[in-house]
């Protein structure tokens, strides 16, 4: 097969590449952020320029222009479908109502791990308790980028209700 002098041919080849682009994509479970899907998109794109026979210049332009207007939107439909990037907010409720554990960093700086993010934290300074590493703490609020918490007596994890504040 020499694309130069028969460019239809190369369908199969970018049938190829979009289907294995779309199937990386699809077994990732998102985890490309649509940047795969992109590509795949590309692909497709390309793979139809050889259809209607256009020569490998053209479909090569027409795959990266596919491609680049597609991604943004590949990228957000991504973004919307996560659960989105970023530390909790300050008004999830599920925040304020679990048992999350508490750990020294190796500065010895006091962090909490809520959601699987790692957020800084400091005792609240109402009552001002000792935090052991490893200890059940509760999110008072949060300040900027740091929790404000107080040790709970129950399991890391648990489902806190207000009596327990």
């Amino acid at each position: 097969m020499d694309p130069m002098n028969d460019p239809q041919s190369l369908w199969t080849v970018w049938l190829t590449l979009a289907v294995v682009l779309l199937g990386i994509e699809i077994l990732l479970a998102g985890g490309a952020a649509g940047v795969l899907m992109a590509l795949a998109v590309m692909a497709f794109a390309g793979m139809a320029m050889a259809l209607f026979g256009a020569p490998l210049v053209a479909q090569i332009a027409v795959a990266i222009l596919a491609g680049l207007a597609s991604l943004p939107f590949m990228v957000w439909v991504f973004r919307r479908m996560g659960r989105g990037g970023g530390p909790p907010s300050a008004d999830d409720s599920a925040l304020r109502r679990t048992a999350f554990e508490a750990y020294y960093d190796a500065r010895g700086h006091l962090r909490v791990r809520a959601f699987g993010d790692h957020l800084m934290a400091i005792p609240d300074p109402t009552d001002q308790p000792e935090i052991e590493p490893g200890s059940a703490v509760r999110i008072v609020r949060l300040e900027g980028t740091r929790a404000i918490v107080r040790p709970v007596d129950a399991p890391v994890g648990a489902r806190l209700d207000d009596a327990q504040a």
